[in-house]
């Protein structure tokens, strides 16, 4: 797996994360946070999905037929980083917090495999 967070290889990933944290997995990860990150049910003004992937598809002339793909793993990419984050997660740490995290990566894979399954969001 590509853990870069850039551009490193298919740009395409890239296109993918930006969705993902536009779809259910992005309302998963800004779920009681204090400093919600960028998100469309958050602030309407950003594009929809498919005019993003519509933009994207124009300017840089890619076949984005496979989006889907991308999404599925970006969100998947999501759920082993909060996966690793509990796995790294002080003993002492409460179990609330160990709780809450165990239910992230439950929940964002459940979303992964519903991107996989509904072809997006």
């Amino acid at each position: 797996l590509d853990w870069e967070l850039t551009a490193v290889g298919d740009a395409l990933s890239d296109l993918g994360s930006l969705i993902a944290y536009q779809s259910q997995a992005g309302r998963l990860m800004n779920s009681g946070r204090p400093d919600p990150v960028c998100h469309r049910d958050l602030l309407p003004a950003l594009p929809t999905v498919p005019e993003l992937i519509a933009r994207y598809a124009e300017r840089s002339g890619d076949d984005v037929t496979h989006i889907t793909w991308y999404v599925t793993f970006a969100v998947t990419k999501l759920a082993v980083i909060v996966a690793g984050a509990l796995n790294r997660l002080d003993p002492s740490a409460d179990e609330e917090r160990r709780a809450r995290s165990g239910r992230m990566v439950h929940d964002l894979a459940v979303a992964a495999e519903a991107e996989l399954e509904n072809g997006g969001s």
